[in-house]
């Protein structure tokens, strides 16, 4: 009788190592990735994503940093992210956050003067939001749309609101919010730092 209760005692942390073991390979792979890391082994790393956007661009041309981005190409964007097995959370706020590809900035920015204007402008904070603001006002949709053929369209555009038609007694237009942001996505790098928002806030 002893004897099997010493057989027993020796027979049962045999049985229990490989119930450690697991619990500890599932530490490791399960819970440190999650909470040590910050990693999701079910998505992508955010450098997989990032480099199915600029893919996807580079799909339609050359492109300066600064270009101007519109709904569809963001549209087709995230449906290249889709293929890295990442599906973005609120896709259809991110794509409202986009001007459409026939808005006035969009097609006024995309022609060969208002790339160039951009290419030495559009790095400027807050330098789209501003232009964005004022084609909504009176009259500013003529002045961003013959702005860019300017010969010093770079210099002008550092005062567009002394350019809009004057108010009462020639006072100038003072444009609500202009030196506060739109929420509008206007290039690549600001479309890849919302995706980087909502990831990490999906982690």
């Amino acid at each position: 009788m002893f004897t099997q209760y010493i057989h027993a005692d020796r027979c049962q942390p045999q049985v229990q190592i490989p119930l450690i073991v697991g619990a500890i390979i599932l530490i490791c792979g399960v819970i440190l990735p999650r909470q040590v890391f910050g990693a999701d082994p079910g998505r992508p790393p955010f450098s997989e994503i990032e480099a199915a956007v600029r893919q996807s661009f580079a799909g339609e041309g050359p492109r300066q940093a600064n270009d101007i981005i519109s709904r569809g190409q963001v549209a087709r964007a995230l449906k290249q992210v889709e293929q890295t097995g990442w599906i973005v959370p609120e896709s259809e706020q991110l794509l409202r956050r986009v001007l459409a590809d026939d808005d006035l900035l969009v097609r006024s920015l995309r022609t060969r003067d208002g790339r160039r204007l951009m290419s030495r402008v559009g790095g400027q904070r807050l330098m789209y939001d501003q232009l964005d603001r004022v084609a909504r006002e009176p009259g500013g949709a003529a002045l961003v749309r013959d702005l860019p053929r300017l010969p010093d369209a770079h210099l002008q555009a550092q005062h567009l609101e002394q350019f809009l038609p004057k108010i009462g007694s020639g006072r100038a237009r003072r444009v609500p919010d202009f030196d506060r942001p739109t929420g509008h996505i206007y290039t690549v790098d600001q479309l890849l730092a919302a995706l980087r928002e909502l990831y990490q806030a999906g982690a």
